[in-house]
């Protein structure tokens, strides 16, 4: 077991290597998603995405208000040999009715083909990086409304390949096939039936005296996902969200006919699809053409919720580094009872800031902190007993302690000063990796839980070689760790 944990480590850390390789040899992260969708409609556009320059100048609240502007902005800029070449790329957003009544204002996005296994069930994604990122999402390329009379178009385009898809929200939506466009081809008869849609207006029984203030509704798909959802480098959302009022009552929708499933959640936390926060409190038939009306009878199990600090002294210090403050820690809340609803919540807190997590069904729930930057977990070591309608302020205090580890070429004795390190770590909650630099006396300086932890280090030398650690057990103890230096070898001495 012991050999297929350090195998599993070593390929791990490479990994995590390669990845971290990139982010030191380019000087900067990969590009983060735009939180706006990436391009104006109007502008000339390959089977790509814009330059970062271009979507930084995308407007926050809006799109384009004039697509005749748009065009003939960017057709100054062109030659009649080059315009005669671009495609135009257009048609309706109608509904699925008999009466094939015109959507105004739908949303509509132009992407282009999933690099990897493009098919009828890739997701679409917007980010604002290379298009091989995230090769398994159709990109999108840019974005338009539809007029009164649904139309749309995308005009400028170079030949290529494209998809269209349409939406009013993320549960109507609909996208065409792959639309493949000649050199100066003019493709306007496209035709987007959006489905058939209803309404929910629903009606929460709770405890007397229960506030909904810190509360929503989400409605989501219950059934198979029928259209592929839209994506971004943070996440997803296949939800709709609404305020419920103070009797419990609230109205939501357009969503597609169909089973969906109502949730209670805390609007704060994050929506994304890996870390989708909510408490189920019953299901629903969405019917087309009406708005169903029903009741949800939460009187003997009315949900609860944390309200939790944070607080890491080691880190917290005055000479602390700052980004320490900075950075969000993951909290993760498990049930500690059988047959619950959920299997896990989880919300983000900065060190000395008060979340509200939940929303959580009345038991006992155990807490863990995670920390995306240094790699460590620590578990609460108290259970929180969560009582039905309250809230309840909870201070987590993570004891972490500082140590030291002097890395040296096991042949040489050589101190590895000022050397680009990759530190893989295999503990009982998982292996990790991450990327950091020993000091001028060869010393890594790294910050864990008390716990027992399997490190496993590659180092790159100035002259392109690297060394390698075999993977070796710490006790880390409130003194540090035990034995506090790790001996590396060179490529040619290294097991194979």
């Amino acid at each position: 077991m012991r050999s297929h944990a350090i195998v599993a480590l070593f390929a791990f850390l490479a990994g995590a290597l390669v990845v971290w390789l990139i982010v030191f040899a380019t000087g900067s992260p990969r590009p983060t998603p735009s939180p706006i969708q990436p391009a104006a409609n109007g502008s000339a556009i390959d089977a790509a995405p814009q330059p970062a320059d271009e979507i930084a100048n995308v407007p926050a609240t809006g799109h384009v208000v004039s697509q005749k502007t748009t065009f003939v902005a960017a057709s100054a800029k062109r030659t009649p040999t080059e315009l005669r070449t671009l495609c135009l790329l257009g048609g309706f957003v109608r509904s699925s009715s008999e009466a094939r009544t015109p959507v105004s204002s739908a949303y509509v996005g132009l992407f282009r083909p999933a690099l990897q296994d493009d098919s009828a069930t890739s997701d679409f994604g917007q980010w604002g990086g290379p298009p091989d990122y995230r090769p398994e999402w159709r990109q999108l390329l840019s974005w338009t409304y539809t007029d009164e009379d649904g139309k749309f178009s995308f005009d400028e385009l170079k030949a290529g390949t494209y998809i269209v898809r349409a939406e009013r929200g993320p549960l109507v939506t609909a996208s065409t096939a792959p639309q493949t466009l000649e050199v100066g081809e003019v493709r306007a008869g496209l035709d987007i039936a959006l489905p058939l849609t209803g309404d929910l207006e629903g009606h929460i029984l709770a405890p007397p005296d229960t506030s909904f203030d810190t509360w929503r509704v989400a409605l989501e798909r219950a059934d198979k996902q029928i259209e592929p959802i839209m994506r971004s480098d943070v996440g997803g959302d296949d939800r709709v969200r609404k305020n419920v009022e103070d009797d419990g009552a609230f109205e939501i929708g357009p969503a597609q006919a169909g089973l969906h499933r109502v949730l209670l959640v805390w609007p704060g936390q994050s929506t994304s699809l890996g870390q989708r926060n909510g408490l189920p409190i019953g299901e629903v038939m969405i019917v087309a053409g009406e708005t169903v009306k029903q009741e949800f009878d939460l009187r003997g199990g009315f949900p609860g919720s944390l309200n939790v600090t944070l607080h890491i002294p080691l880190l917290e210090r005055e000479d602390a580094p700052a980004f320490h403050r900075r950075i969000p820690y993951t909290i993760d809340a498990r049930p500690s009872f059988r047959d619950a609803k959920v299997e896990s919540l989880v919300a983000t807190c900065r060190l000395g800031e008060t979340v509200v997590v939940g929303p959580f069904e009345p038991g006992m729930w155990s807490l863990r902190i995670d920390s995306p930057l240094t790699m460590w977990t620590y578990s609460v070591p108290v259970e929180m007993l969560i009582e039905a309608g309250k809230s309840r302020d909870v201070t987590i205090e993570v004891p972490l302690f500082e140590g030291t580890l002097t890395c040296q070429d096991a042949t040489s004795g050589e101190v590895l000063r000022g050397t680009n390190v990759s530190v893989g770590v295999h503990s009982p909650s998982g292996d990790r990796g991450m990327g950091v630099k020993t000091d001028d006396q060869g010393r890594l300086r790294l910050e864990y839980p008390i716990g027992t932890y399997t490190l496993a280090v590659f180092a790159f030398k100035q002259d392109g070689t690297w060394d390698t650690a075999l993977p070796e057990t710490f006790d880390w103890q409130a003194d540090g760790p035990h034995p506090n230096s790790l001996k590396l070898l060179s490529p040619t001495s290294a097991p194979r």
